[in-house]
């Protein structure tokens, strides 16, 4: 008669995780033992036997009813055989097991009226054979594994003996009785109050995720470490030392990497704890291992030996916990509910005695590794004794890459070795990289050294013009200009200033029209010694007369013709400058001095948005203008044949790469009057036979790929294919940039490859370095994010008039005395082969019912849907329980539908980072500077809600209908249900969706799947649904 059993939370969270997981088979635990020798078949059948007999577990089998998990114990022994499978005669017998057994192991046990486990014994040859054996974690864990291969050796040896072996039963069941009995004492509040004390703050997550392309076979993969035996020990006398094990030391040392390498003071690192607390339980198989999760303090300032003893300390704190489950703390922190993950480091050590013979047979256990793990990174660490140790690190595409984890390997390396020599040296101190690595990274950071002809452009100019007088140097839409015409107009510029009475290195405000003038003005500054400040004529008045006086500018440059209500003590008409007489002398004067020029001289100004609101004065020298000029024209190859698109406001440091190369090199400029026009900007490409275009990707997108471009560039925003593919496919090079205005321009170049699946920025330009660091200013490991710093040659001098601000962001160099770098606010990283990518600002977390979150991961997952053109995702702006993401999405074509995209999104992001909201838009708004402008779309934002609260419900009709929106209103806890809502967007998760799975068969007995809520889930469908479900269950008869 079958003995029913009560199953453990442990083993009801593992079964709802198994319905609703994509990967079940995650759940596969087990390996093989390679017997080396004649086995005998019978005898060792039976051996196996007598311990699935003896291990009450093995006869499980579980159903559900009513939506939960229940079990009976069966007979498993009778019709019991351990099945020989003979692969001897294959072409390769070794290679055919190794595949027939990676590929069994993946395969998902079928839960309900199973048993679960499978057994086989595969011959490779006449002396060497492979037991297998696969159990579902539902009635094992590592530890019953061992038990498994230890009990059927003793049973087999004994039959070989030809002794009678007895054994005798263990059950399972009593582990489920006494765990009962402990979630109702008072050890279990305690345990409890422990754990919720440690988790008053969730922290934040460890890895982003991130998109990748899509896999046919495993998410996950592999990478080893040895550590040899001489090395452990020497670890060995270490942990002596501090009264600690080799496993506490390489915590330890995995806290202090990803501390420093993630940036994150508290690191929760998981690990499987044996959690048999009777003696009997330790010769009993079932699931016992419990998970604990300590959230571990960094400490950059403590030392490597601190960090040792502390976390000894925190795991033996730990261990007086463990029989309190990890099922319970996930649902006691309500993490369902946020859809949240504690960990993403799991660490296992694996030191099980197996025996090491059957018999006379030799055997060796290989323990089988998942595939399928769904946690970001997990470590086990299985211990030689005294041949060494191995780290094998099995980590998810969807967050960590194959570089990262080598570089973690090797900084593990460099830290144990550090430990073994220096272990009073401060964690924050401690070498990441081997020697080789930082070296190869130094060499990533700097730009090639050149030294240029000229330093300053004025004499670049000044060469230009001499030969190139009467080529036409400047075009707008209705003139052209002569390099000598632009040069009379600079000249006539640079007599009035001095003139005016104002000093060489006085700040001149250029407020002046799209036109040859601004130019020549920009020119006629540089002539004359002085600074200039372009302002875009669109700003307000008011703002330009703020930043004429925050910035102390002494004189005004400005046109009539723009009807600007704005005045300056020194304010200087451009029409009167056409009157200017200048003579030969003067002229002469002026060219010859400009030469005099220092290249530390401040050659122009750009004011940039502040984080606090006032703008910044950013300072760029000519030394640093004349750098950027002579590599972009060198870089790009420039010639006087070609023609620059002048499209980018002058506020903006996109027109000095788009002015001066190419008035360098005798080139032509044309300069877009109606910037914004983007079809009228299309049209003049052609038509002027523009030959370089540079502009954010946003623009880029919308302008054709015509046969005069040869080079287009991109800065400003994240590069995505799709903004570029039109002018790949003409075979126009497109070049990736990245830099901010505080480092001229640019500060690296990246030619887009073919095979860019996430587009780099490329490496540092001539005379600049760029450097991957972490909060303690040492460089990180290729792979790894950290912040990007920026220095060389093109360094700002100044925020003007706010040197606190500059020596807050412009740093003493840490590797070169003497220098400054500037601290970007950027993250970044290095990939293999030296190329920077730009991973965001590092200030962009909005806080989501307590979790920090990068609204960039949900952006990301976002853009590489199909149909979606491009997306922005940001906060809505609101605090506490009610703070959400907001997506705003540019659709490809009226074929994609919004629940699709939710849909999709649901797929692939825990609940805390979809968005509340996605919001259609025919385009993403841009700021003058082409980049998104998130005001307007807070604005939309603002609208919708308005509609949003007015929305219709609409009211249930059918029983199931009018049902549905009882349950829901319960279960959700609000009223303003209408059958047409989705369940998901008004609040619903995995966790509650059960909740209302149980409820509709309480009150209608129909059984309805876990999973259908996800594909029908607004009222109106999962009522027909359950319509149509009960149908099936009943027959019905026709009355006369």
């Amino acid at each position: 008669m079958p003995r029913s059993c009560k199953p453990t939370l442990t083993q009801r969270l593992i079964w709802l995780d198994h319905v609703i997981s994509a990967y079940p088979s995650k759940y596969n635990i087990g390996g093989y033992v390679t017997l080396t020798g004649h086995p005998d078949h019978r005898l060792l059948s039976e051996a196996f036997k007598v311990v699935v007999d003896s291990q009450e577990v093995y006869g499980s089998l579980f159903s559900v009813v009513d939506n939960e998990l229940t079990c009976t114990i069966g007979d498993v022994v009778t019709g019991f055989e351990l099945a020989l499978i003979d692969l001897s005669g294959a072409e390769d017998p070794v290679q055919t097991a190794m595949r027939w057994m990676e590929d069994d192991f993946l395969r998902p046990f079928v839960i309900e009226g199973n048993y679960l486990f499978r057994m086989k014994l595969l011959k490779v040859a006449a002396d060497r054979y492979y037991y297998y054996a696969v159990v579902h974690h539902l009635i094992g864990d590592g530890w019953s594994f061992m038990l498994l291969l230890n009990q059927a050796a003793a049973a087999y040896q004994a039959k070989l003996s030809g002794e009678i072996y007895t054994y005798e039963r263990y059950a399972y069941s009593e582990y489920c009785i006494d765990d009962e009995q402990y979630l109702n004492s008072n050890k279990y509040q305690e345990d409890k109050n422990f754990w919720l004390s440690q988790y008053a703050t969730l922290p934040a997550d460890l890895f982003p995720r991130r998109v990748v392309e899509k896999r046919t076979t495993s998410h996950c993969g592999s990478y080893s470490l040895h550590i040899d035996g001489d090395v452990k020990r020497q670890l060995e006398q270490v942990a002596a030392t501090y009264k600690a094990s080799v496993f506490q030391i390489l915590i330890s040392l995995l806290l202090v990497y990803l501390g420093r390498t993630q940036q994150q003071d508290i690191v929760p690192i998981a690990m499987p704890v044996l959690n048999r607390p009777k003696k009997r339980y330790k010769a009993t198989a079932g699931v016992f291992m419990n998970l604990v999760c300590m959230p571990f303090v960094f400490d950059p300032l403590a030392t490597l030996a601190d960090i040792i003893r502390y976390t000894g300390k925190t795991m033996y704190q730990v261990l007086r916990h463990q029989q309190y489950q990890y099922g319970n703390l996930v649902g006691d922190l309500h993490l369902h509910q946020l859809d949240k993950r504690l960990y993403h480091v799991r660490v296992s050590y694996e030191d099980f005695p197996y025996v090491s013979q059957l018999g006379d047979l030799l055997a060796d256990v290989t323990a089988l590794s998942n595939t399928m793990e769904i946690d970001p990174l997990s470590v086990y660490i299985r211990d030689y004794h005294g041949r060494g140790m191995d780290l094998r690190f099995i980590y998810h595409y969807d967050y960590l890459q194959e570089e990262m984890i080598a570089a973690l390997s090797a900084g593990l390396t460099t830290l144990i070795h550090a430990v073994i020599g220096t272990p009073e040296m401060a964690a924050g101190r401690a070498p990441l990289l081997p020697e080789r690595e930082q070296s190869a990274l130094l060499g990533y950071s700097a730009g090639v050294r050149r030294s240029w002809p000229q330093s300053s452009f004025a004499a670049m100019w000044g060469e230009a013009v001499t030969r190139y007088p009467d080529r036409v140097a400047i075009t707008t839409a209705v003139a052209s200009f002569t390099y000598v015409a632009i040069h009379e107009q600079a000249i006539r510029m640079a007599a009035l200033l001095r003139r005016s009475g104002i000093r060489e290195q006085s700040v001149v405000a250029l407020v002046l029209p799209r036109d040859e003038g601004m130019v020549s003005a920009m020119i006629g500054c540089m002539l004359a010694g002085m600074t200039y400040m372009p302002v875009d004529p669109d700003e307000p008045d008011d703002r330009i007369m703020a930043l004429l006086e925050e910035m102390s500018c002494d004189a005004l440059c400005t046109s009539e013709l723009l009807n600007k209500s704005i005045t300056h003590a020194v304010c200087i008409l451009t029409e009167g400058i056409a009157s200017v007489e200048v003579s030969s002398e003067v002229s002469a004067a002026v060219m010859a001095d400009h030469g005099a020029v220092s290249p530390a001289a401040v050659c122009y100004i750009l004011c940039t948005s502040g984080t606090t609101g006032r703008p910044k004065g950013v300072a760029i020298t000519h030394a640093a203008m004349s750098n950027y000029v002579s590599h972009f024209h060198t870089y790009f190859g420039l010639t006087a044949a070609d023609v620059v698109l002048q499209q980018a406001s002058v506020s903006f440091d996109t027109s000095v790469e788009e002015i001066f190369p190419v008035l360098a090199v005798g080139g032509r400029l044309h300069i877009v009057k109606e910037r914004r026009d983007l079809s009228a900007m299309s049209d003049m490409i052609a038509a002027e036979g523009v030959t370089v275009v540079s502009a954010t990707p946003l623009v880029l997108q919308y302008l054709p790929a015509a046969d005069t471009l040869r080079v287009v560039i991109s800065g400003g925003d994240v590069l995505r294919k799709e903004h570029i593919q039109h002018y790949r496919d003409a075979g126009i090079p497109v070049y990736n940039t990245y830099g901010p205005t505080e480092t001229t321009v640019c500060a690296t170049y990246h030619e887009v490859k073919g095979a860019d699946a996430l587009i780099p920025v490329g490496q540092p330009i001539s005379n600049c370095s760029i450097y991957v660091l972490d909060a303690q200013l040492e460089l990180l490991p290729v792979g790894t994010e950290g912040e990007i710093y920026i220095g060389g040659a093109g360094l700002a001098v100044a925020y003007l008039n706010d040197p606190l601000l500059y020596a807050q962001r412009f740093i003493d160099h840490p590797f070169v005395a003497g220098e400054k770098l500037y601290r970007t606010g950027d993250s970044g990283k290095w990939v293999t082969g030296g190329e920077l990518v730009f991973t965001g600002r590092r200030d962009e977390q909005v806080k989501i019912r307590g979790i920090r979150v990068e609204p960039g991961e949900t952006e990301g997952m976002l853009k590489a849907l199909p149909g979606v053109r491009d997306a922005v995702v940001t906060g809505n702006g609101k605090t506490g329980w009610e703070a959400a993401l907001v997506a705003f999405v540019v659709i490809a074509n009226t074929e994609t539908d919004i629940a699709d995209i939710q849909a999709a999104l649901r797929g692939c992001l825990p609940d805390h980072l979809l968005p509340q909201q996605v919001l259609v838009v025919d385009e993403l708004p841009l700021t003058m500077r082409g980049k998104v402008d998130k005001r307007q779309l807070y604005a939309l934002l603002a609208v919708d809600a308005a509609v949003v609260s007015q929305r219709e419900l609409v009211p249930p009709v059918s029983r199931y209908e009018v049902l549905l929106v009882e349950i829901w209103q319960q279960v959700l806890e609000r009223e303003d249900i209408g059958i047409t809502d989705n369940f998901f967007e008004l609040g619903g998760h995995s966790l509650n969706a059960n909740m209302v799975i149980n409820k509709i068969y309480q009150a209608c007995m129909v059984h309805i799947k876990l999973t259908a809520i996800f594909t029908y889930p607004t009222i109106r469908a999962l009522g027909a649904l359950i319509a149509l479900e009960e149908d099936k269950t009943y027959d019905y008869i026709e009355l006369c």
